[in-house]
């Protein structure tokens, strides 16, 4: 540090990396200003300290959530997933959740419920809304947080039973025709992607990231 005059600031910057299993420790810190003739070993002059408390957080988990599909202006089952955190009790996490399309289904519209460890949200759309839809949920333990994201499609789905695009068993509401529109799920709860062999009328076509069509 160079030579300071009388009346003249200086602020210190300090950094260091906390040695592992160090939980409840707390580590202090000292720094001191001395005159030009004071001894190196002398901190008797203008000296400050710092204490710094250690606590170790782990980051709170989620389950994964696998995505979902409902029909327009209907809600879904409840959605279950469990949460847990190493030094924070399940009930006092806080459970959070926000639509990535407030048009198709508001924030208002997640509902989340369950208790301690199990929890569960509820999610209904908008009316006359269709749609593909990303629902993020975040578990907070006051410090570190994480999120599960999973997708919702909302409207009238392809479920892919078989890969005929002209049959209705194919469809959570109705064959898609120039007043029903549709959408492709990334994952089909049949399995099979739509194959369209035959001339097709749709309303309109959303197409999820990762689905397909073959024509």
């Amino acid at each position: 540090i160079p030579f300071i005059g009388n009346g003249e600031t200086v602020s210190l910057e300090m950094r260091g990396t906390v040695d592992t299993g160090q939980n409840n420790n707390s580590i202090t810190t000292y720094a001191s200003l001395r005159s030009y003739n004071q001894a190196d070993s002398d901190f008797s002059n203008n000296a400050g300290s710092i204490t710094v408390n250690v606590a170790d957080n782990e980051a709170p988990t989620i389950s994964a959530i696998g995505d979902v599909i409902t029909d327009i202006n209907t809600a879904t089952a409840a959605i279950p997933f469990t949460i847990s955190d190493l030094e924070t009790a399940p009930a006092s996490l806080a459970v959070t959740a926000l639509s990535s399309n407030t048009t198709i289904i508001p924030n208002a519209n997640l509902s989340i419920g369950g208790a301690d460890g199990n929890r569960d949200i509820t999610i209904t759309p908008a009316n006359n809304q269709t749609g593909p839809v990303t629902i993020t949920i975040t578990v907070d333990d006051g410090t570190c947080t994480t999120t599960e994201s999973f997708e919702v499609s909302v409207g009238n789905v392809w479920l892919g039973n078989t890969n005929d695009w002209n049959t209705a068993s194919n469809w959570s509401t109705a064959i898609p025709s120039t007043t029903i529109g549709a959408i492709i799920p990334t994952s089909p709860t049949g399995g099979n992607y739509p194959v369209i062999n035959a001339d097709a009328s749709v309303n309109n076509l959303g197409i999820n990231t990762g689905a397909q069509i073959t024509l």
